[in-house]
């Protein structure tokens, strides 16, 4: 765009793709109730809330999602309905809580129409309107859910096609645009009055009945209709016409001369305020209503704050915020009415170009002008309004080189003192508009950067590198040069005098760059106080004396890498440092509003601080700043209290009033609410008393917003999950709240903004429940508790049942030993009573008899020794069965001179046996051996023992000897085996021949 005259240029904030932005090509934006910005995009429907974007698409799966993702037109109505219009012809309402689309159906006269241009609007009566350009438009029944031209409260005159319908609720009228002019439609008479029909008389139709292939725009709150017309020729005029007096205020306008390329208007959007928006096809003008005249926006990239756009259409927010959507470029957003901030720069003289120097010195005039040294760029002039006016000073040319480091007006109200680079001193006699230079030697040369005057009418000079100066006003009252001299105890390698102040008590001060700060006398030049960054602990700098500001009685601020508040009381010093939420420490220049505020200049933007409560607000280019790159010692305060910044190339000038917090924030709202990362439905969580999630859906994610879409708010965010944190958490850059992993159990989320003075918000509370896994849940605690009885019974009447099988197989040992002993000490008793009788008589049959006793008394021992290790649960193995085994096997081999070998697998001796099937096997091997070896004689027996199929305890053994089956001893043994092998579920195989007996026992085991 090539404007005709100056375009303005807007701070915007700009949203693309980059930063969540579905699309660069959007249509339009509305607010709904919540405050949710949703915008239209060629890739589908998407809601804002100031950090995130939330996108909505077609979903083939989902009868309730957008049938196309091509968005032409959206409009939030008086019943807080989103209407939605598609490329693909359909219209629906979107739910803005549920996130579903009901599709409207839509009953044409011409079919065609479905998939032409439309528009959507609603009047003042709250009915719903869909007019297709040039054709016909419908009306809404919501009982039906469709449009029809049935509902319409009029009928168009035959052959005329609306392109708008507006409606003037005061006349009780509409005003209908179309292809074939302009027509009235009286609501209370319910007649139609138009070209060649004019029923009314109205003076509308009167004025314009020429006009044809018209456009509506809009009727404002002063009631004047906004349209325009396309003249055969080409272009395009605007007509703005007062419905109240019946008169023309903007006739046959154009902007052609304004847009030097082609255009095409197509919307005009009246602000809160009553300020017009005319946009469209390279078009973006607001309404001079004083010069009658539209001004141009700037289009094209100057700058992150630019707008660049091919066509543009304007939504205005509850904040009184606008949104451009542009069909190329994405969505931008501005204020124009609280862009606060004003960069103002500078035309270099010499090259017509932007300046790049950077303002040094201020000095406002008596009239309001204000004056501005740029260095190495001139003194330029500036209104009240902040526009670059002509210099008009005699001494200085227009096209000057003047490079201005310091001006300060003087006590007579009427001259200001110019220093500068080479070192000169100049002064400007307002009231002559002359000024005078003198460049003194004393200076060498050398920049002077600051000066002051002190309470004597002394003036003092703070040069680049040679010190500091002093002119004595009564030694130079007839020649300045004599009144200068150089303060003595100022050291010479103090770097540059950064900045020179004269406080409330009249002493003066000085900041360098290298020796800290100096308090002097201006009666003796005497230095009353030194501050270093080497002094006492309790009075130390931390680091230069960048800049010096008096604020208030007794306290001092003085910036140098942090802050430094010197109390004059106390004599002590207190910093303020990163740590205790400073911003940056590159603090360049201070500066205290009439609120009390601290103001801090610095190479990152500028800080607001409350001292008091030590909060901080920063503001930068994302404030409309065009440079926040400040620079040292370059503020100024204006008379009216607005403050001026500088920076590396412009200056910043501002109302610090207007950037005031402006009550409590909004109560913050909970935008997103994700569990397991899946999005549920806010509005209906935040309608329940609590939110009841499963043991599963421990992992939560809470996003937050107050909705605010202008950088002024800043809030900062404070949270907390009651008994997961233990105090307040400071939101982050996402607004968002991250818990993994929660335990069961019922919480309270807690969140509530806060503004730069420590100011919050109503606090927002969200009950959250997490089941427990069914594993700790009540009902199983019981479940768990009655299982844990039954299973202590069953494993104690298992305990029982065990002890009762234990004592009944020792009482069964019992019985068995008692019954042996009594046998075994019957038969001794009575083969002694016979040996006793036989002794006299019979000598060598009392021997026989008392060998027996011998015998009988042996094996007694024996089996009660067997019954004994037996019972003992050490030996509940197999390796000590087997070793008892084996003893058994050495006694009768030893006893009656039998050759017995036995031979085991390796895999029985990892065997475990209980006590019943150990005593049993035993009694088996015992018992079976002895019937071979000492009841039958046999002098060779082979054991064999191994594991049958894994399963089955094999025992085979063989003796060369004949069982006799009719010896009673030998039959009750057998007998005595085999009551045995069924009381461990064993097969047992007794077999004699010629060749010798045969014993196979097969027993289970696990």
């Amino acid at each position: 765009m090539v404007p005709a005259q100056e375009a303005k240029q807007y701070s915007f904030t700009h949203y693309s793709v980059s930063n969540g932005l579905a699309a660069y090509s959007t249509s339009v934006a509305a607010q709904d109730d919540q405050g949710f910005i949703w915008i239209g995009t060629n890739n589908g429907l998407q809601r804002f809330d100031g950090s995130r974007f939330l996108t909505f698409r077609h979903n083939p799966g989902d009868p309730n999602s957008l049938p196309d993702n091509v968005i032409t037109h959206i409009m939030y109505d008086s019943k807080k309905n989103l209407w939605v219009l598609l490329l693909d012809g359909s219209i629906g309402i979107f739910d803005t809580r549920r996130f579903s689309f009901k599709r409207v159906n839509i009953f044409t006269q011409i079919q065609k129409n479905l998939a032409g241009a439309r528009r959507i609007t609603e009047d003042s009566e709250g009915r719903i309107m869909l007019i297709y350009s040039f054709q016909e438009f419908l009306t809404y029944n919501k009982i039906k859910n469709e449009f029809s031209y049935a509902y319409n409260p009029f009928r168009m005159p035959a052959g005329w096609g609306p392109n708008e319908i507006l409606d003037d609720p005061t006349g009780k009228r509409y005003v209908i645009i179309g292809d074939s002019g302009l027509i009235v439609y009286n609501r209370i008479t319910k007649q139609l009055s138009y070209r060649g029909h004019n029923s009314d008389k109205e003076p509308l139709i009167e004025r314009y009945q020429g006009l044809t292939y018209t456009g509506g725009f809009h009727i404002d709150k002063k009631r004047r209709l906004w349209f325009r017309q396309w003249p055969p020729a080409g272009g395009c005029y605007i007509f703005c016409y007062d419905l109240k007096t019946n008169s023309p205020v903007l006739d046959f306008g154009s902007i052609n001369e304004i847009i030097l390329k082609y255009n095409e208007p197509a919307n005009i959007l009246e602000q809160k305020d009553g300020t017009i928006w005319l946009t469209g096809l390279q078009v973006f003008l607001r309404y001079d209503e004083i010069a009658k005249k539209f001004i141009p926006v700037y289009n094209g990239y100057l700058t992150d704050r630019s707008i660049s756009f091919e066509s543009v259409s304007l939504f205005e927010d509850k904040e009184q915020n606008l949104w451009a959507t542009t069909s190329n470029n994405g969505l931008f957003v501005f204020n124009p009415a609280k862009e606060v901030f004003n960069s103002i720069g500078h035309i270099n003289r010499g090259n017509s170009l932007k300046g790049s120097g950077g303002p040094a010195a201020y000095a406002q005039l008596k009239n309001g002008d204000l004056l501005v040294g740029y260095w190495g760029e001139g003194i330029y002039r500036y209104d009240k309004d902040m526009r670059n006016i002509p210099l008009n000073i005699r001494g200085i040319e227009e096209k000057n080189w003047w490079s201005a480091w310091d001006m300060r007006p003087l006590k007579d109200s009427n001259t200001i003192c110019i220093v500068g680079q080479p070192a000169f001193i100049a002064f400007y006699d307002q009231a002559k508009k002359s000024v005078k230079r003198i460049e003194p030697a004393i200076f060498e040369k050398r920049t002077i950067r600051q000066v002051v005057e002190d309470r004597f009418g002394n003036l003092w000079f703070g040069s680049q590198s040679r010190g500091l100066y002093k002119w004595s006003a009564a030694k130079g009252a007839r020649k300045f040069e004599d009144g200068l001299y150089k303060i003595p105890n100022f050291p010479e390698k103090c770097g540059k005098v950064m900045k020179l102040i004269v406080d409330s008590k009249g002493y003066v001060w000085a900041g360098t760059e290298m020796a800290g700060a100096f308090k002097y006398d201006p009666a003796t030049d005497a230095v009353l106080e030194h501050i270093t960054d080497k002094g006492p602990a309790e009075k130390r700098l931390m680091n230069n004396a960048a800049d010096i500001l008096e604020y208030n009685d007794s306290l001092f601020v003085i910036a140098g890498a942090g802050l430094n508040f010197y109390n004059t009381r106390t004599n002590t010093i207190r910093h303020i440092d990163i740590s205790d939420g400073l911003p940056s420490r590159a603090i360049v220049s201070l500066q205290r509003d009439k609120a009390g505020y601290l103001w801090l200049g610095m190479t990152t933007g500028l800080c607001r601080m409350n001292i008091f409560k030590k909060t901080f607000t920063t503001y930068n280019r994302s404030d409309g700043m065009a440079n926040d790159n400040f620079d040292i010692s370059t503020d100024y305060e204006l008379a009216d209290g607005r403050m001026i910044f500088g920076s590396s190339n412009d200056f910043v000038i501002f109302n610090p009033l207007d950037v005031r917090p402006k009550g409590a924030p909004p109560m913050v709202k909970i935008t997103e609410f994700f569990v397991q990362n899946k999005s549920l439905l806010v509005d209906s969580l935040l309608n329940l008393k609590e939110i009841d999630l499963a043991p599963n859906e421990n992992s939560i994610i809470i996003s937050y917003s107050i909705l605010s879409y202008f950088n002024e708010t800043k809030p900062v965010y404070y949270y907390m999950l009651e008994d997961i944190d233990k105090d307040w958490k400071k939101g982050n850059e996402l607004n968002q709240a991250f818990y993994n992993y929660l335990p069961a159990g019922t919480y309270t989320f807690r969140i509530r903004a806060e503004n730069a003075d420590a100011v919050s918000s109503k606090e927002l509370q969200v009950k959250i429940r997490i089941s427990p896994p069914f594993w700790k849940s009540w009902w199983f605690y019981g479940l768990l508790t009655i299982s844990c009885i039954i299973a202590f019974y069953l494993a104690d009447r298992e305990r029982l049942l065990r002890m009762r099988s234990n004592q009944k197989l020792r009482t069964d040992i019992a019985l068995n030993l008692h019954h042996d002993v009594n046998t075994a000490l019957g038969n001794i008793n009575l083969l002694s009573e016979m040996a006793r009788m036989k002794a006299d008589k019979d000598i060598d049959r009392a021997k026989e008899l008392i060998e027996q006793i011998s015998y009988k008394s042996n094996d007694m021992m024996i089996a009660m020794d067997d019954m004994l290790w037996m019972i003992d649960p050490a030996n509940d193995n197999m390796e000590k069965t087997l070793l008892r085994m084996t003893e058994f096997i050495d006694s009768l081999r030893n006893r009656h001179q039998a050759e017995i070998d036995m031979h085991v697998d390796e895999k029985v001796r990892s065997l475990k046996l209980g006590m019943k099937n150990r005593h049993s096997f035993f009694f088996i091997f015992k018992t079976a051996l002895r019937c071979m070896v000492q009841y039958s004689g046999a002098r060779q027996v082979l054991i064999n023992i191994d594991l049958q199929k894994e399963n089955s305890l094999c025992l085979k053994m063989h003796g060369e000897t004949t069982i006799p089956g009719y010896d009673p001893v030998t039959m009750r043994c057998m007998e005595e085996m085999r009551t045995h092998a069924s009381a461990i579920h064993a097969e047992l195989d007794m077999q004699k021949g010629k060749a010798g007996g045969n014993m196979v026992l097969l027993m289970p085991v696990s």
